[in-house]
């Protein structure tokens, strides 16, 4: 029971005239001015049911995520092959993110249809600042990012600001460009298409991409080959034994610069358990590691073990001896 518009300390005695009402305590608030909303929604959060965090246990994850109207909410029901999202021709009909459980020849997967990300600029209704807020929980929960693009009005500087979402919380990606069936078919569009989306985006160089039709289904099956040849990728282990081999091996076909005052020397390499590809480099002094030299690198062990369609992450520590003696 709330009781609004207590505006000062001497219309708190009006609220309790509710008694009357049978609910018990009524919370006394002023929306105007914010009183009294803390404890309303302590007392609100209390009573919501317990989440559990298990529940997508064994699901592949991914969220869809794009610019307003790009088609997240047509290819969401097109991949679930029911209309389960309403949609609209017009921007901003998602308000939410929305968590789908479903299974396909099977897999079980959880889909999350979010809002459409507009420009910070653009972000103006308390509304269009909730479903921004819902749209990024989305980008940290999910296994894999969805990103959409439109075809048929090409690559814009929000694309960017989209995809930034996924990179910041290093997450794979794959590039979904919608409604392709609106584009002249050209027998190298996909091609030229391809070259742009690299350029634009800089850093999902490795990227797949995937050209579908929402409306018509076209290509939609080739998500899910996408997606969980990433997912593949995500769990691949490489023995210790094999991956120092690469790596002395990469040290020796190109020696590291001369950088803050000394040379770069990897003494060993170990793979993490983290769900991103994670690789730990114990070196002699970690000041001496350019970043010119990590990204040789991360290209040595992208195409030496596969990992060409995700994200990897390496981690420079000082030499293993001084970090067990510090244990």
């Amino acid at each position: 029971l709330v009781v609004n518009k207590i505006d000062d300390n001497t219309l708190l005695g009006n609220a309790y005239d509710f008694y009357q009402l049978g609910f018990g305590e009524p919370f006394a608030i002023s929306a105007e001015h914010g009183i009294g909303l803390g404890d309303m929604l302590d007392a609100i959060i209390a009573k919501l049911p317990k989440v559990d965090l298990n529940k997508y246990e064994g699901a592949l994850t991914f969220a869809l995520l794009g610019r307003p109207n790009v088609g997240k909410s047509s290819m969401a029901n097109k991949i679930l092959g029911q209309n389960r999202v309403i949609t609209s021709p017009n921007a901003g009909t998602t308000r939410d993110s929305v968590d789908i459980q479903f299974e396909r020849n099977g897999k079980r997967y959880v889909m999350i249809d979010t809002a459409g990300i507009k420009r910070p600029g653009k972000v103006e209704e308390d509304l269009d600042k909730y479903a921004v807020i819902r749209s990024a929980d989305a980008a940290k929960r999910a296994d894999i990012i969805l990103l959409l693009v439109d075809a048929s009005e090409g690559l814009v500087s929000q694309d960017i600001h989209v995809s930034s979402y996924a990179i910041e919380n290093n997450k794979p990606v794959i590039i979904v460009v919608n409604k392709w069936d609106l584009v002249p078919h050209t027998e190298d569009a996909q091609k030229k298409f391809s070259m742009l989306l690299k350029s634009y985006f800089k850093f999902l160089d490795y990227s797949p991409i995937v050209y579908v039709s929402a409306l018509t289904g076209s290509n939609v099956q080739k998500i899910f080959a996408a997606m969980d040849a990433v997912s593949e990728t995500m769990h691949k282990t490489i023995p210790s034994s094999l991956l120092n081999s690469v790596i002395l091996k990469a040290q020796m076909d190109n020696e590291a610069p001369d950088f803050n005052g000394g040379r770069l020397k990897i003494s060993y390499c170990t793979q993490t358990k983290d769900t991103i590809p994670t690789f730990i480099l114990f070196c002699n002094n970690p000041n001496y590691f350019h970043f010119s030299y990590q990204r040789y690198l991360e290209n040595v062990i992208r195409t030496q073990f596969g990992f060409l369609n995700c994200p990897i992450k390496l981690l420079i520590r000082g030499k293993r001896d001084d970090i067990l003696k510090k244990k």
